[in-house]
């Protein structure tokens, strides 16, 4: 019953199959993964290199810009953890660029201000030390 210009969309039956309704343009549905990170370290782990290479497709398909956040666990000062996060952003991205994502990638370090567990302990630290991609 309703029209709407082709790409643009309200809900997800208005796109294509294999497309979602993000912000009101049909996008191919991908999803971006975190990716995660040893203590006091920013080298990517074997696990985050297979990660970032099915985020590099998926950036490849969607050809959208990206944002990398850096995160740190509690551990360190503010201001270490927030350098420490800069480098683990800034990791991925190399990683991504190597990959071939194209598209433009900025990096935004949170260190340990956005925790996604507040435990203080091992079995929570590690959730902490990540770097997650996010479309723009």
């Amino acid at each position: 019953g309703q029209c709407v210009p082709e790409g643009t969309c309200t809900n997800n039956s208005h796109c294509a199959p294999g497309k979602a309704c993000v912000n009101g343009l049909c996008v191919i549905a991908c999803n971006l993964e975190t990716v995660y990170y040893d203590f006091n370290e920013s080298s990517l782990r074997k696990d985050a290199r297979a990660t970032l290479q099915t985020n590099a497709e998926c950036v490849a398909k969607r050809g959208q810009n990206v944002v990398v956040e850096g995160h740190s666990d509690e551990r360190g000062t503010d201001e270490y953890n927030m350098a420490l996060g800069e480098r683990r952003a800034r990791a991925a991205v190399k990683y991504l660029e190597q990959l071939g994502a194209s598209v433009g990638i900025r990096t935004i370090s949170y260190g340990e201000e956005r925790p996604v567990c507040n435990e203080s302990n091992e079995n929570c630290w590690w959730r902490n030390r990540r770097a997650e991609q996010l479309f723009e």
